[in-house]
């Protein structure tokens, strides 16, 4: 029974296990609790007690999952993908990924850092026939490298004092079904990315203290910057069968969408602040436009949001409200003298600790390490109303 009862939580730990008994021996009741068993049914049974066990073993079972799936309900939407997009590289990458989405393939998507990769890969998983299955957002920043396998893959059997059954919450049993996307793939430990190589080709994994592989119908999203661990991955084999390669653009190169995105991301954060703007004038436009964006998507709405924030009673956001260095995308002299970059330099950050204090001078004084009467000074000699804050 011992053997049995383990091999079972080896291969499918999320299984639940009642174990039926004519021993009343506490003894025999405890080891079964070690072996994982979430309950006890002594003989003769009622059958009426027998269901409501199973019944309360399986919804306890399925909690995590059913979590899972709720979870990615909470997932970004996905319209900032296709608001108006009008470059060619991002519709044909957005072509690309929904023929890979539809065929089963694995899929690598290699970017930059912050051109929306998640976003991208949340869509895949909405495209696919695992739609309806969980969509499970693993960071390998968020790990230590120590724990990477055990989070992934979880444990056999006994490990450091726990029992069997108690890592079955592990990402790849919560996940069966559905889609793993692992960002920054190639931050993971060697060992780990070897055993994610033998998931794409044999369909299986192995848990960290087990040689014994296990199937799984999970797919695998990675993403990375570069493709060298998709490369590690070909090796000497086509492995181009079972993972796709997907480029997603920079920004720089799709820069004909900012307009629109720079819009959607607009309205989008205009009642979560509270602003007013409406639109952005035609300079400011054209200030995103030429920029360079090295942090792509996600510095646009940093650069959006900063602006709404510290502007949020202005109706139209003009260039003066972007940060000074976008003043100058190609690394060109500023055309304003160092005076006017001062003075919009110091207005950006009293603007930010009043909106921060609610227009409390005094505290946002405190923060700044000035006195309420000097900092009241500079509000009006830079006339900022502190409503704007």
């Amino acid at each position: 029974e011992h053997g049995l009862n383990g091999q079972l939580k080896e291969i499918c730990p999320g299984v639940p296990v009642l174990m039926i008994s004519a021993s009343l021996s506490p003894t025999a009741s405890q080891t079964a609790m070690q072996l994982g068993a979430q309950g006890i049914i002594h003989k003769p049974f009622d059958v009426h007690e027998l269901r409501h066990q199973v019944d309360q073993a399986v919804a306890a079972a399925e909690k995590p999952r059913v979590d899972a799936i709720l979870n990615k309900e909470t997932a970004p939407r996905f319209d900032l993908l296709h608001c108006a997009t009008t470059s060619r590289p991002y519709r044909d990458m957005l072509q690309k990924a929904k023929d890979a989405a539809r065929d089963g393939r694995h899929i690598f998507l290699r970017g930059e850092t912050g051109v929306g990769k998640e976003l991208i890969a949340r869509q895949i998983h909405h495209w696919s026939a695992r739609g309806r299955e969980p969509f499970i957002c693993v960071r390998a920043t968020d790990w230590q490298p120590g724990e990477q396998g055990l989070k992934l893959f979880g444990t056999a059997g006994m490990r450091d004092g726990h029992r069997p059954g108690t890592f079955s919450e592990a990402v790849f049993d919560l996940a069966e079904g559905g889609t793993v996307y692992l960002d920054r793939v190639d931050l993971l430990q060697p060992e780990i990315i070897r055993e994610l190589g033998q998931i794409l080709r044999n369909a299986s994994f192995r848990r960290t203290d087990s040689p014994r592989p296990i199937p799984t119908a999970i797919r695998l999203i990675f993403s990375s910057p570069s493709r060298e661990v998709y490369d590690e991955f070909m090796g000497t084999e086509k492995m181009s069968d079972l993972c796709a390669l997907i480029d997603v653009p920079a920004m720089r190169e799709r820069s004909e969408d900012i307009p629109a995105l720079a819009d959607y991301l607009l309205h989008e954060l205009r009642q979560t602040i509270g602003a007013q703007a409406l639109q952005f004038s035609n300079q400011s436009l054209e200030r995103l436009k030429s920029y360079h964006w090295p942090g792509n998507l996600r510095e646009l709405r940093n650069v959006i949001e900063r602006a709404m924030v510290l502007y949020s009673s202005a109706k139209e956001l003009d260039e003066h409200c972007l940060p000074m260095d976008m003043l100058s995308p190609d690394g060109a002299e500023l055309t304003e003298g160092l005076e006017t970059v001062v003075s919009r330099f110091e207005a950006d950050l009293i603007l930010k600790h009043l909106r921060e204090t609610k227009g409390n001078v005094a505290e946002a004084a405190r923060r700044l390490a000035t006195t309420p009467r000097k900092l009241q000074y500079r509000i009006n000699r830079l006339k900022l109303p502190i409503g704007d804050a």
